[in-house]
């Protein structure tokens, strides 16, 4: 139950900051980011979807909102460090 309570009031969240008009000097881009790290926040504390797959959701939402590219949204993901703790 707290599972699927997570997933429905992360996406609703996670809409409605689409939908809502960024405020004064802030650019629609940085309010999509927030968007989308409310939606991560979320989850990551609901634990409604695996840890790791809510940590790549920057890859596939990121281009989709038009935030970034996806090459510039993977960078972060081939950082040297992260290949040592995977081959950990």
């Amino acid at each position: 139950m707290k599972k699927r309570l997570g997933i429905v009031l992360g996406l609703m969240v996670f809409v409605l900051l689409l939908l809502v008009p960024p405020p004064p000097g802030m650019s629609r881009e940085s309010l999509n980011t927030a968007a989308v790290a409310t939606l991560m926040a979320i989850w990551w504390i609901t634990e409604a979807l695996h840890i790791a797959v809510t940590a790549l959701l920057p890859l596939a939402l990121f281009p989709l909102l038009g935030i970034t590219t996806s090459g510039q949204a993977a960078a972060p993901y081939a950082n040297h460090l992260i290949f040592l703790f995977m081959g950990g």
